[in-house]
């Protein structure tokens, strides 16, 4: 891959409309995923739930296996007409990845993207774009002993960041978003009280 960069999102153009019509298009793709509505790849990241959120303690371990990150949400609000916003905070677990890479603009001597896993802001993201990368791998690990299954399923993420800017991407097997405080995550679920910006929701 030369750059790594969103196959159908555009946030970058000044157009409004040509955003808008990359966004439906977007929403189409992921509307015709075979994912289940329940999954924590299409429920957190189906949308930007995480929009704006800090990415901090970024972890890459098990031979490269496994990639962890903690962000916070910001977007959960009130119903009311006079809302409120309530911030709470998750960890990504993302399992089984063969493909990694990172890109990000350096700003000085003191901010690297690249080793820094402080300062990173969650801004938006694409699931399941990277497809010929998927196919690629399902076809490499079919039948291979590193997994429990013949014919391993994979899924795409790519991440946009600010501040520094940059882009995130990954191919892995699967994914689990932890609440840090899970009892106030499922109040906040219950409660029919707060705007959740899931898929779906």
């Amino acid at each position: 891959m030369n750059e790594l960069k969103f196959r159908i999102k555009n946030v970058d153009s000044e157009d409004e409309q040509e955003v808008d019509d990359a966004f439906d298009r977007y929403s189409s793709h992921v509307k015709s995923l075979n994912l289940n509505k329940d999954c924590d790849l299409l429920k957190f990241f189906g949308n930007d739930f995480f929009h704006d959120g800090d990415i901090y303690d970024l972890k890459i371990f098990d031979g490269n296996r496994n990639v962890t990150f903690k962000v916070d949400a910001l977007n959960i609000r009130t119903k009311e007409e006079d809302f409120q916003y309530v911030n709470t905070s998750f960890e990504c677990i993302f399992k089984d990845v063969v493909w990694l890479t990172m890109e990000g603009q350096r700003i000085d001597d003191l901010n690297d993207p690249l080793t820094d896993s402080n300062g990173l802001e969650f801004a938006y993201s694409e699931i399941d774009t990277l497809t010929e990368y998927i196919e690629d791998f399902k076809n490499n690990y079919r039948g291979s002993e590193a997994f429990m299954d013949d014919e391993p399923e994979f899924h795409s993420i790519i991440i946009r960041f600010t501040t520094p800017a940059g882009f995130f991407g990954m191919v892995f097997s699967s994914v689990s978003v932890v609440p840090l405080e899970p009892l106030a995550w499922h109040l906040i679920q219950e409660s029919g009280r707060y705007e959740l910006c899931l898929w779906g929701q």
